[in-house]
């Protein structure tokens, strides 16, 4: 009967470890999908910023040409 229970709890010790350990690489698999996504996120802003600048140089050039020709 002893041995049984002892069984039992080890078992029961055994589950609840393993889905403690599923729960925490879940977590950590969000978090690095979040991670992921705020990276994604903001390189997209750091291209749109840049491609804003280029287009801005690129209207102020064309604007001084113009106004050379002129």
């Amino acid at each position: 009967m002893m041995m049984m229970m002892m069984m039992m709890m080890m078992m029961v010790v055994v589950v609840v470890m393993m889905m403690m350990m599923m729960m925490m690489m879940m977590m950590m698999m969000m978090m690095m999908m979040m991670m992921m996504m705020m990276m994604m996120m903001m390189m997209m802003m750091m291209m749109m910023v840049v491609v804003m600048v280029m287009v801005i140089v690129m209207m102020m050039m064309m604007m001084m040409m113009m106004m050379c020709c002129c």
